[in-house]
Parts: C-alpha cells; structure tokens; sequence
C-alpha cells in the first residue's frame, strides 16, 4: 500500500491547522536534558521507594543479594519491562480518553502516540497515569512478594526517574484552558485555544 493512502497511524511531526482556533503552545521536549536529569532524580525517587517498601516488608528489613542472575533480571527490568509497562499504561488511559494509541520507538526512548485531538484534562491524565499507577502497583507488590524487593525497587525507581518527561509536560499543559485542544506531535504536541472573537 502506497504511503499515501495508509491508513496506518503515524507520528505527527506538524500540527493541524483547526478552524475557529489558534496555538497557543508548541514546545518540543528536550529530551536529552530530559534524559540526563532522571540521573539524578534516581536518588530520591529510590531513598523514597526504599522507605517505603521496607515499611511493607512483614520483619521490617531487607537482605539484598546480587548475583548474576539478578543483574540479568534488573537489566531486563530497566531496558524492556520499565518501558513496555510505561507506555502500556499511557495507551490504556489513552484508549480511555477516546484515542487510538500506537507504539513505537526512537533514540533513548520509547512512545504512545495518537492522532486525535484531546482536551487538557484527559492529555493530564495519559501522562501522569504509568507514574502514579505503576507506582502504586509497585507499592502493593513490596507487601505482597517481599523476596522480589530489589526488582519492585529497580521497577518503581526506573519508572518513576523515567517519568521526567511526562513531569515536563504535566508542569507546561496545567495552565491550558479547559476549551483548548492538544495534539500529540512527535517531538512534544501542540495546544489550540478557541480564537477571540
């Protein structure tokens, strides 16, 4: 099928132009900043889940051992359950908002996208959902299966370091209107606002 008349979805790399409104916002996200600060945002985030789950841990300690086994299993947590996981929950919320998500992939990270315009409140909702429900799901699991400790923590302090970008956009889209539109681009996406008459 000849690219254009795919019906495949694709990343929109420009905004639409909508009749009877006008941008109001269109910051790319700087990724690679972005990326470099969820280093040091590790540090608290895993003191922060440490505390937590050793609170849940029915004796109240923690024995960590690291085998190469181990590494193995917290490789595979950190570079393909993390981001699997992630971008699922930002799908799953996204369908529920009305979207048609798809998936993929690009240099340091990975994506859910959807064409469809959606307001500011359901655009808050896709990207805070992995963080808080992840988190919460890490939480629960802590006192539920105490020997898998050092996984719940690489999962929870992964996700939520990696949520850096969803924070980004979070703090830029609180402000929109609750009139205004937000399409998803592929490097950021693009706030519309009703014109003035």
């Amino acid at each position: 099928m000849s690219e254009a008349h795919s019906s495949e979805p694709r990343l929109r790399h420009d905004p639409p132009d909508i009749p009877g409104y006008q941008m109001e916002d269109r910051p790319a996200i700087p990724i690679k900043k972005l990326n470099l600060l969820s280093f040091p945002l590790a540090l608290p985030f895993g003191v922060l889940f440490y505390l937590i789950g050793l609170l849940l841990q029915p004796d109240r300690e923690v024995i960590l051992t690291f085998s190469i086994w181990s590494m193995l299993i917290l490789a595979l947590i950190v570079l393909l359950l993390v981001p699997i996981a992630h971008e699922a929950v930002h799908g799953i919320v996204a369908k529920l908002a009305g979207a048609k998500p798809f998936y993929g992939v690009g240099p340091g990270y990975a994506y859910t996208s959807f064409e469809e315009p959606i307001s500011p409140r359901n655009y808050m909702l896709i990207t805070a959902a992995p963080l808080l429900v992840l988190s919460a799901i890490c939480v629960i699991l802590f006192a539920l299966i105490p020997g898998w400790f050092l996984f719940i923590l690489a999962f929870a302090v992964t996700n939520a370091a990696g949520a850096i970008g969803d924070l980004w956009i979070l703090n830029r889209i609180r402000h929109l209107p609750s009139d205004a539109l937000i399409y998803d681009l592929a490097d950021g996406y693009a706030a519309f606002v009703p014109e003035k008459l």
